[in-house]
C-alpha cells in the first residue's frame, strides 16, 4: 500500500474530513488531498502527528508493518477507544502491558 492510500484509509476509516486531519495534524487541507494523491509526501513532524493522532505508528502508515484490521471499521475501533479508556486509568506500565495484550488478542483473533 502506498502512504498516501494508507492516510486516506486511516482518515476514512475515522470519519474525519481533509480539513479534519490537516487541523489536527496543523496542515491545510489542500496539504491532505496532496498526500492521499501522492502528490506529495508528509514531512517527518506531519507523519509523526498523523501516526499519533490516529493512534497508530508510522511504519504502519508507510506500509512497514501491518496495521490491524479493528482500526478500519467503525465497531472495533470503538471498542479499542473503550479498551484504551479503561486502560488509562491504571498505573503507567500496567496500561502498556494491558494494552499490549490487547493488540495482540486482536490481531491473533482478527478483532
Amino acid at each position: 500500500m502506498d502512504i498516501g492510500a494508507s492516510i486516506k484509509r486511516l482518515r476514512k476509516s475515522h470519519g474525519e474530513t481533509q480539513q479534519q486531519l490537516g487541523e489536527s495534524v496543523g496542515v491545510v487541507q489542500q496539504s491532505v488531498a496532496a498526500w492521499e494523491s501522492n502528490r506529495c509526501m508528509p514531512d517527518i513532524a506531519s507523519l509523526v502527528a498523523i501516526a499519533t493522532h490516529y493512534n497508530t505508528s508510522t511504519d504502519s502508515i508507510l506500509g512497514l508493518t501491518e496495521e490491524p484490521s479493528y482500526l478500519f471499521d467503525t465497531e472495533g475501533m470503538q471498542s479499542y477507544r473503550n479498551d484504551v479508556a479503561l486502560a488509562d486509568r491504571l498505573p503507567g506500565e500496567i496500561r502498556e502491558g494491558v494494552l499490549a495484550l490487547i493488540r495482540l488478542e486482536r490481531v491473533k483473533y482478527g478483532r
